[in-house]
């Protein structure tokens, strides 16, 4: 994936239109690409999560014989950067007055199992872009974080939810079955847990 390319047409996007609709870039295997632009995502990171996993299903079962090996979800937001001590520190971005207005390219690539290893890696950076606006308003120019952020601990963004309606578009009928099955017992369970307190 060449995340230079797709900053740039980016870029030209949000200068020419002033915004920047959320889009979803895939890019497969044997130099294969798909561009989707996500109009009417929900505001809601569970809600948009859902309809980000059913349209990764959705494409998955489109794209029979294609293995993606990054993704790259781009999407208009606040940033703020905070100590931590800061007594803003747990203020949404939009709401606190230091905020700067961002592009974020959230990108997550797909690593290949090693021999023996039972899953690929995935690697996740996030490149953070800030918008440049005049005094009244109109987007100047775009300036990137000086570098991304990297990690590889366990998290969920948009990428993960469309990898994994992806994934379960591969799944036999049984572990599906196996997978609602588990689903629905943790479910029970924490619903259990939060009633009873234990």
């Amino acid at each position: 994936m060449n995340l230079n390319v797709i900053m740039q047409a980016s870029k030209e996007t949000l200068l020419e239109t002033g915004m920047h609709p959320p889009m979803l870039h895939i890019h497969y295997k044997f130099n294969q690409a798909d561009s989707l632009v996500l109009g009417g995502l929900p505001g809601d990171f569970q809600d948009m999560h859902r309809v980000l996993f059913l349209l990764g299903r959705d494409w998955g079962e489109k794209r029979t014989g294609r293995d993606i090996e990054a993704l790259c979800f781009i999407n208009e937001a606040y940033v703020a950067r905070r100590a931590i001590d800061n007594p803003r520190l747990h203020v949404r971005p939009k709401d606190d007055p230091d905020h700067r207005e961002a592009l974020l390219f959230l990108v997550l690539d797909v690593v290949p199992a090693e021999p023996g290893e039972p899953k690929p890696t995935l690697k996740l950076s996030i490149h953070v872009v800030e918008q440049i606006r005049d005094n009244a308003g109109k987007i100047l120019d775009l300036i990137p974080d000086d570098e991304p952020h990297e990690t590889s601990t366990p998290s969920i963004t948009p990428t993960h939810a469309f990898l994994a309606g992806w994934s379960s578009s591969r799944m036999s009928e049984e572990r599906q079955r196996e997978i609602i099955a588990r689903a629905k017992r943790d479910t029970r369970k924490r619903r259990i847990t939060e009633e009873w307190g234990q």
